[in-house]
């Protein structure tokens, strides 16, 4: 045989290198020839929408690498205006997507910084954009909303 495939556990540490060892069914180490690394990525590209209503509501899909099941996570949404933000949580639904909520903004309407947090390592995760720019948040545009127009007599 000269391939092996191993299932990674849950990592708890945000982007890490950790060494790998190979171990024989009686629990002895099996010698390699050179050394084995594995890092572990834990980041996120995109979410599917750019914009939300001001009402809240809007459920976005967070598309990255790296989430658990066991891991906590959550949504920061923050001004770019004002130094306000509102947060939700985040809930898991596979190893590369992640689903959140987000709040009422009675706040200005405008561009916010949708920003991700592992709570389980108390850190945000790294954004990666479409063309490979490495970051924090995504801009989101929060939209003033009207939930009916009547006409006026």
């Amino acid at each position: 045989v000269t391939e092996l495939t191993c299932t990674t556990p849950f990592w708890n540490f945000v982007d890490a290198t950790t060494s790998i060892s190979l171990h024989g069914p009686d629990g002895g180490a099996i010698p390699t020839f050179t050394p084995a690394a594995f890092h572990f990525i834990h980041r996120w590209f995109s979410s599917d929408s750019d914009s939300a209503p001001a009402k809240g509501g809007k459920l976005f899909t967070i598309s990255g690498d790296g989430f658990h099941s066991q891991a906590a996570y959550r949504c920061e949404f923050s001004s770019r205006l004002v130094d306000v933000s509102v947060e939700s949580p985040a809930r898991f639904l596979s190893a590369s997507k992640v689903e959140c909520a987000m709040p009422a903004w009675n706040h200005s309407a405008g561009p916010v910084l949708l920003s991700i947090f592992d709570l389980t390592s108390t850190s945000h995760l790294l954004h990666v954009d479409p063309q490979g720019a490495h970051g924090a948040t995504q801009d989101i545009l929060i939209l003033p909303g009207w939930d009916a127009i009547t006409a006026d007599t």
